[in-house]
Order: structure tokens, then sequence, then C-alpha cells
């Protein structure tokens, strides 16, 4: 059961707020998705499988239950792409920076369990394929 829905148009609008895009509604798309790559290294429809994933898993380590906020995924995601440093992510999600490192490490290790699921290498003689399903 998905408890909270929340879609790539939902996700790109919370991160580029939260980036610091207030007046994101004024500029085309294609500049948004780019805007948002740059601060959480992947676009948002990926976001959203993500966070579908991470509710319908299975798997009890990878779950997240009804009281998940999508802001943590997407502190993580941002801790992920860019490395900053505690004091960056206290000031882009407006959290402590012990809240800040709780969630990045939480959601990390949820993301690292749910990959053997989702992410297929085949293998054809000396070359190798990576094929992400997100």
């Amino acid at each position: 059961m998905i408890n909270q829905l929340m879609n790539a148009d939902q996700f790109m609008a919370l991160g580029l707020e939260l980036a610091g895009y207030k007046r994101w509604r004024r500029y085309k798309e294609k500049a948004n998705i780019e805007r948002f790559k740059a601060h959480f290294g992947c676009l948002p429809k990926s976001c959203e499988n993500i966070w579908i994933d991470l509710q319908t898993t299975t798997n009890a380590e990878c779950h997240i239950d009804s009281a998940a906020d999508p802001k943590h995924l997407l502190l993580a995601l941002n801790f992920l792409w860019e490395y900053p440093t505690e004091k960056r992510l206290f000031t882009m999600f407006q959290v402590t920076e012990k809240t800040a490192r709780k969630w990045c490490e939480i959601y990390t290790r949820k993301i690292q369990l749910l990959l053997p699921d989702k992410v297929n290498i085949y293998h054809t003689g000396m070359d190798s394929c990576a094929c992400y399903e997100f």
C-alpha cells in the first residue's frame, strides 16, 4: 500500500523550493529539470519511482511507513550527489545537523538495500551492462 503519493511534479516543486528557487514556476520545464538534477543528481521521475519502491517493497529494512517525509529522501539524494557539509544541509533543509545526519544515514541505507532488486547486471562475453530499473 502506498501511504503518501508524490508524483514527479510534486518532487520537482518540493526540490526546487528547498534549493531556493522561489519563482521556479516562471521557467520552462527543461530549465527546472536541469536545476533539480543539479541539486539531487536525478530526475524528479526517478524520485517518484524510488519513493514508490520504498513504500511498496517487501523488504522490511527498506520499507518506509506513512510518517515518511519526502523531504528526507531529497536530503539524502542531495547528500549523495553533492556531498555537502552538515551546515549546508542544515541551511537548505532547515533541520539540525544531527537530524540531517540521521535522515542521510537512514535513506542512503534504504536506497542501498533496494539496489539488488533494481539493478541487473547482464554479462555478454567480456562486456557487462548495468540496467537500472527505477
